[in-house]
């Protein structure tokens, strides 16, 4: 039996495959993914995302792309003309030095595992940088949480998941998080 954090279709479908002892899920004679992409903020939430793109980059012996995006001078700017963020001390390097310590808090547990992965950490539109980065890199699927931002909040810059869901020129799988604190 696997024991493996999944979306249960998926653990369905690996648990009935007798072939899949250490070959790579597979469609056809292709590996079923060959490049995965998760977008973290380094939250609990998100963590779960990660694990699961770990898992999956591990069944099917993917390369594993973390991603975090720092927030831009624009979109402080434009958070705090709706008031809702009045106030804010903007500092760009601060912004990416967060984003460089939670992919590398990420990559390190990928790495546990095994999984080949790589690192990035980039400024800007979260839902832009995710499907620009996705599109550079020919992802097959991008990894993201179902929850994000919260509040007045999400009113403003809309759903990340949706968003994503509707713009990524890949596959996306919304990790189910609201079993999170």
């Amino acid at each position: 039996m696997l024991s493996v954090l999944l979306p249960q279709c998926l653990v369905k479908l690996c648990y009935h495959n007798p072939r899949l002892g250490s070959e790579p899920l597979q469609i056809g004679r292709r590996p079923m993914y060959q490049c995965i992409l998760v977008g973290t903020d380094g939250s609990q939430t998100a963590e779960l995302a990660v694990q699961h793109a770990i898992n999956l980059a591990a069944l099917s012996k993917a390369e594993l792309h973390i991603a975090s995006v720092a927030t831009d001078l624009i979109s402080t700017v434009a958070v705090g003309a709706t008031g809702l963020a009045s106030g804010v001390d903007f500092d760009p390097e601060r912004e990416i030095g967060h984003s460089n310590q939670v992919v590398e808090a990420a990559a390190a547990a990928a790495r546990e595992k095994g999984v080949n992965t790589r690192t990035h950490a980039v400024t800007g539109d979260v839902v832009d940088a995710l499907c620009h980065l996705a599109a550079n890199l020919k992802a097959d699927l991008l990894v993201v949480g179902n929850r994000g931002m919260q509040g007045l909040q999400r009113f403003v810059w809309s759903s990340v998941p949706d968003s994503v869901s509707h713009r990524a020129p890949c596959s996306v799988l919304i990790v189910d998080t609201r079993s999170m604190p």
